[in-house]
């Protein structure tokens, strides 16, 4: 078994039917909180290579000029969904992983076919842990194989929890965020991006 982890959706990223796709949610609020910080963490040599600037002064600007209008994280969910209930996809939300990370582990498995000895799902479960990822943080950073780093330490691995949007930007920046969910998702997906549980 080979696996290798993109950002691409349909139609960029083929969609094979001899493929199985792991395909993970995650709201919107808290997906540009843990953008604004993860891109704040890119090395100054990795930018100055690519010709490109994640300097943002504050949240509002990053939402302005960056996350809203670019529209990436609601086109990627928008490309996905019509997918989600394809025998090989499985749409997995960041709530649900959180609340029951073994039941996740053990649907993921099955999914792929893989057939875990009780120490392998331990393991698996420890390693897919905040606590374990944190703690080993240099094993999981892009770029660490390449001539120019990428990612600054502990620009990976840093909250890990849900719910951190709504409690780091104001009224004000949550209210835009959903402005823009509300009318570019269908009711359903909102509902599903906001929230996880079971995909209507």
């Amino acid at each position: 078994m080979r696996a290798f982890k993109t950002h691409f959706a349909p139609p960029l990223l083929p969609f094979r039917k001899d493929v199985k796709y792991l395909v993970p949610m995650r709201s919107a609020a808290d997906c540009a909180l843990s953008m604004y910080h993860f891109l704040g963490k890119h090395a100054p040599e990795f930018c100055a290579y690519w010709g490109v600037s994640f300097d943002f002064n504050d949240l509002d600007q990053f939402l302005d000029g960056f996350y809203l209008p670019s529209r990436s994280w609601w086109r990627h969910y928008k490309a996905w969904w019509p997918l989600r209930h394809e025998p090989n996809v499985l749409m997995l939300h960041f709530r649900d992983l959180k609340e029951d990370l073994e039941g996740s582990i053990d649907r993921i498995a099955k999914f792929l076919g893989v057939e875990q000895t009780p120490e392998q799902r331990a393991l698996a479960i420890e390693h897919c842990t905040f606590a374990w990822m944190k703690a080993n943080e240099t094993k999981v950073e892009s770029g660490l194989h390449s001539r120019i780093r990428a990612i600054l330490p502990g620009g990976m691995v840093r909250e890990g929890a849900c719910g951190s949007g709504e409690r780091a930007l104001s009224a004000e920046q949550l209210a835009r965020i959903e402005a823009v969910s509300r009318l570019e998702l269908s009711p359903e997906l909102h509902e599903y991006s906001n929230n996880g549980g079971p995909l209507p």
